[in-house]
């Protein structure tokens, strides 16, 4: 992506700073129809992450804050992962749930649910 695209440039402590988003002010979470990173999974996202099936890691959740973020760990190789999403998923999630996590494309799958999210290691 070229780095004009991006409107304001925003960072979160707990993100890379490499790693650009934009800011956005939601109205609500049902009505975010935002795609940036962290906000609404756009079609594109989904297609792209089921193009590459061996960029998904299976992984347990640790912990769920009302701030948007989820840590997991990953099953194969116990890395810790966290992943932000603008949304609280306390109400999708709690500790022990499995979910996928998409590094390359930024997807949580829960069940047959998709969220776009940033993901950082923890």
């Amino acid at each position: 992506m070229i780095a004009g695209t991006f409107r304001t440039l925003k960072r979160m402590s707990r993100i890379d700073p490499s790693a650009p988003y934009t800011s956005h002010a939601c109205t609500g979470v049902d009505e975010c129809r935002a795609t940036e990173v962290g906000h609404g999974t756009g079609f594109m996202q989904i297609r792209l992450a089921s193009a590459t099936p061996s960029q998904w890691r299976d992984s347990l959740v640790d912990a769920v804050t009302a701030d948007g973020w989820v840590e997991l760990t990953t099953i194969d190789d116990q890395a810790r992962i966290a992943v932000w999403n603008h949304a609280d998923l306390g109400t999708q999630l709690k500790p022990g749930d499995p979910v996928a996590v998409h590094g390359l494309y930024g997807v949580l799958a829960v069940g047959s649910e998709r969220f776009n999210v940033v993901v950082e290691k923890a």
